[in-house]
């Protein structure tokens, strides 16, 4: 069975995610896991709503690059978010029924 990562490891992760800290973005819903010498994150990265994709895109790059160097191997896998989402939908039927 896979466990999160060591404390040390989630440290430097957490450091790392410092460095992009700003009033306008916010980290959540951070999961951890190692399957041998793999590691990986799971996140969510609010936004504000009005910034574009492709601003929001390199953004992300910018965080996943700075993981990936801080943590050889890390894999990460980011959910780009606005700033007042917050839920988490557990199937398709749920997340078309919550679209406008």
């Amino acid at each position: 069975m896979d466990s999160a990562v060591e404390p040390e490891v989630r440290a430097q992760i957490d450091r790392t995610l410092a460095q992009f800290a700003h009033d306008a973005i916010r980290f959540d819903h951070i999961v951890t896991r190692r399957a041998a010498q793999r590691r990986f994150i799971d996140m969510h990265m609010h936004m504000p709503a009005h910034w574009t994709l492709g601003r929001a895109a390199a953004l992300r790059a910018n965080v996943e690059q700075a993981l990936m160097n801080e943590v050889p191997g890390l894999r990460a896998s980011i959910q780009l978010l606005p700033s007042n989402v917050e839920a988490q939908f557990d199937d398709l039927a749920d997340a078309v029924k919550a679209a406008p």
